[in-house]
C-alpha cells in the first residue's frame, strides 16, 4: 500500500512537526528516523516502523499537511493514517488516497479503521 494523507486542496494549517516526531516515537516502534535537510526534497523527515511481521515507511512533507505512507500492510496503512489525522485540524477536509488516486476517501479522526480498510483492499 502506498498512499497519503493531506488535504485536497492548499491548507494554511500545518502539523506540529516536533509534537508529531515525539508521539512517533512514542507510539512506535521505529527502528529509523531522519531529518532531511536537503533542500531539494520536499520532505523533512523519514522514518521505518517495523511491527512483528510488517513494517510501515513514512514521509513528512516540507509543507507540513502531507504525509506519505509505503506499507506490506493495509490494516497497518490505514491505522497510521487514522493517527496521521489527529495532528490534522478536525474541520479540515482531509483524504486518504493512493499515487493513482484511484482509491480514495475522506476521513475524520473517528472514522472507522473499517471503512479505510475497504476502500484500499
Amino acid at each position: 500500500m502506498k498512499a497519503l494523507v493531506s488535504p485536497q486542496e492548499k491548507a494554511e494549517w500545518k502539523i506540529n512537526k516536533q509534537d508529531f516526531i515525539a508521539e512517533l516515537q512514542a507510539k512506535y516502534h521505529v527502528t529509523r528516523l531522519e531529518e532531511i535537510t536537503n533542500t531539494k526534497r520536499k520532505y523533512c523527515y523519514e522514518w521505518t516502523i517495523k511491527t512483528d511481521h510488517h513494517f510501515l515507511n513514512g514521509m513528512l512533507d516540507d509543507s507540513l499537511n502531507c504525509v506519505c505512507i509505503e506499507t506490506d500492510s493495509v490494516d497497518l496503512g490505514c491505522s497510521f493514517a487514522l493517527w496521521t489525522r489527529t495532528f490534522m485540524p478536525d474541520g479540515a477536509e482531509i483524504m486518504l488516497y493512493d499515487e493513482d488516486f484511484i482509491n480514495h476517501i475522506y476521513f475524520n479522526k473517528d472514522t472507522d479503521i473499517g471503512q479505510l480498510i475497504k476502500v484500499f483492499r
